[in-house]
């Protein structure tokens, strides 16, 4: 599994994600953070994830948004309670091994439901310690918090 981690986020938390998943939500957080029509929005977004997003999160038909008025990224559902984009340090939970928590100090936080919380500091020797089990791991700038 290709792991990417980051601590560049407001708390200097330890992150670490899917590739796929840190590029998906990075490329969420750009659409949302960027666009300032719908236009831009479309354009910025996953095609699959922008049609899903309009059919069933917002339920309209894609002939129903008028690209060229404003965006607002707290126009979609989840946004301003942090649900959306995925929350990687819940996802992390799912695969992440329980000894490197306990290693390291993790914290299960429940603010929003179950996510792990690791100290920043720590980031560079759990990186290593996930690629002694057989993770690829590599550290990034991207923005996906």
């Amino acid at each position: 599994m290709e792991i990417l981690y980051t601590t560049n986020n407001e708390f200097g938390q330890a992150v670490f994600a899917r590739r796929d998943e840190a590029h998906q939500v990075a490329r969420i957080r750009r659409a949302l953070n960027n666009a300032t029509t719908w236009a831009e929005f479309k354009e910025l977004m996953d095609p699959y994830e922008y049609q899903y997003l309009v059919e069933k999160n917002l339920g309209m038909k894609m002939d129903d948004i008028d690209l060229s008025e404003p965006f607002r990224p707290d126009a979609i559902p989840g946004v301003a309670d942090r649900y959306y984009p995925t929350w990687l340090q819940a996802r992390m939970l799912e695969w992440f091994p329980k000894s490197l928590i306990l290693k390291y100090d993790g914290d299960i936080t429940s603010l929003k439901g179950d996510a792990l919380v690791l100290p920043g500091e720590y980031a560079d020797e759990v990186a290593d310690d996930l690629r002694s089990e057989g993770y690829t791991v590599a550290r990034t700038d991207l923005s996906f918090l």
